[in-house]
């Protein structure tokens, strides 16, 4: 017997729009019930046979995206702790790189693409809508500069064979002479010192040592 094809698409076509990311499945189920029950007899056998494999399909779509979210973030939290560690940056850099990272992510997801399988042109496209957005050349150096990391990160781990980041340019910041005080400024500062004391002398000492050879603080 040749089945009403027109009627029971008009009936039943919801089945057949399925978004990118459905919903749970009972939620389909609830839609289309209504439309399942006032068909016949031979269409709903064929419909059955249709909600096994729609619902194998979604089980089957579910379990594929929950595995890839537990790898991903498994494999962020390794390089976080990678930066830790290994790299021995403070917690406050580390997020800063995690930040900068998410921005990667965001991109190629918005893309469609595995961050595992991208290429030096996919990076290059990166760093060019970045510019395109607005983002500073010296910004767009520090997201760039931890780009370089995760790739190095993903290969010392197995999680690539080749490194694209490898070859990736920042962008040309140039260079400016900082602002430094004044010979009268720096005469004010050591007039202020009162010289009555050992203190003082110590104090005066260490000022003319840190004009005189641009030390840091640090390097005092």
């Amino acid at each position: 017997r040749e089945l009403p094809a027109g009627d029971l698409r008009d009936r039943c076509g919801l089945i057949y729009i399925l978004p990118d990311y459905p919903p749970p499945c009972s939620l389909y189920l609830v839609l289309i019930l209504p439309f399942f029950v006032s068909l016949k007899p031979v269409c709903k056998v064929v419909l059955s046979q249709s909600y096994k494999f729609f619902f194998r399909y979604m089980k089957r779509a579910e379990s594929y995206c929950a595995s890839d979210d537990a790898e991903r973030s498994l494999m962020l939290k390794r390089y976080r702790q990678y930066l830790l560690l290994e790299k021995s940056l403070s917690a406050n850099t580390a997020e800063a790189y995690m930040y900068d990272l998410s921005k990667l992510l965001s991109y190629f997801d918005d893309c469609n693409a595995d961050i595992r399988n991208v290429s030096l042109d996919d990076l290059h496209e990166f760093a060019a809508a970045m510019g395109d957005l607005g983002v500073a050349p010296r910004s767009q150096a520090r997201i760039i500069s931890g780009v370089r990391s995760f790739f190095r990160f993903l290969c010392l781990e197995g999680y690539r064979e080749d490194d694209p980041g490898e070859l990736l340019e920042s962008p040309k910041t140039g260079r400016h002479l900082p602002d430094v005080l004044s010979v009268q400024e720096i005469d004010a500062i050591i007039g202020c010192i009162d010289l009555s004391s050992r203190e003082g002398h110590r104090n005066k000492a260490i000022i003319e040592t840190l004009y005189s050879c641009g030390l840091r603080v640090s390097e005092l």
